[in-house]
């Protein structure tokens, strides 16, 4: 399983688009590893994970062709990560060629993001987009890449979610916007042996748990994970989705705090092989 990171940020981006602090002054200096785009990612080149406000930005920074991508999960509703209205881009016609027939692009989601895909009226572009309401702890396939939501702490007006993905025996945990993992997503997991799992980390290297986390959150989950038997030391653990509530997030000093623990950072564009 190839998956890649095409943004680690939260809402605001690294730098913040009007923003003038000094993380953001030191990240546009720097540039590289320290410039965040809106967060999502992609599998095998053919499912996405999240549909960020920087999509565009991601196709022609990382040389991808969105046109071979077959379904796209949405975690959860909020602008970040779910620009629904620019897959208006996906329908069929002038504004999409498509060098053959393909069936539509598979989207899901929570019934929040049901929601928004009607009002745009995808609804009624069914050779070109097709919804799926996501239910917690059900199986969804697309081609050989399962994805099973599990319950996400985070804005509890809407079913958040945090993903379980499995290709081909691997297993991995992509989590964006959670907070501390709740009792049912452990029971879920216990025995689940997990080859890589992402962790909100919008906190930086402190604690937050509440509707995110940071470095000592996900510290904790991979304690709990290891003690129920889902991961071991041969389990890859990263952090990712940074944010000014990070204060200092630029990625040398993430890395510094990150390594002591034995957890990875992710940045944009990093693609691992699982």
């Amino acid at each position: 399983m190839i998956f890649q990171y095409m943004g680690t940020a939260a809402s605001e981006g690294i730098p913040a688009m009007f923003c003038q602090c000094r993380l953001c002054r030191t990240a546009a200096k720097n540039g590289g590893k320290d410039i965040r785009a809106r967060s999502g990612g992609i599998i095998n080149g053919k499912v996405m994970i999240d549909y960020s406000p920087d999509i565009y930005f991601h196709k022609i920074r990382f040389n991808l062709d969105l046109g071979n991508v077959e379904a796209l999960f949405f975690t959860h509703s909020h602008s970040d990560h779910c620009a629904m209205r620019q897959l208006e881009f996906r329908k069929l016609g002038a504004l999409c060629i498509l060098e053959e027939n393909r069936p539509p692009l598979k989207v899901f989601g929570n019934e929040a993001v049901g929601k928004m895909f009607e009002e745009e009226g995808f609804n009624n572009a069914g050779d070109s987009l097709e919804f799926t309401e996501m239910k917690l702890y059900q199986r969804y396939e697309a081609g050989n890449v399962a994805v099973t939501p599990m319950r996400a702490t985070h804005d509890l007006s809407q079913t958040c979610m945090i993903f379980l993905i499995e290709h081909k025996g691997k297993r991995m945990i992509y989590g964006n916007d959670t907070g501390y993992f709740k009792d049912d997503v452990f029971d879920f997991l216990e025995g689940k042996r997990l080859d890589y799992v992402s962790l909100d980390c919008t906190s930086g290297l402190g604690k937050e748990g509440n509707n995110h986390m940071g470095l000592v959150d996900c510290v904790s989950i991979k304690n709990e994970l290891i003690k129920r038997n889902s991961a071991d030391n041969s389990t890859t653990f990263v952090i990712t989705h940074f944010a000014h509530g990070g204060v200092d997030v630029i990625h040398e000093k993430l890395e510094r705090g990150a390594s002591k623990e034995n957890f990875l950072v992710a940045y944009d564009g990093m693609t691992v092989n699982i």
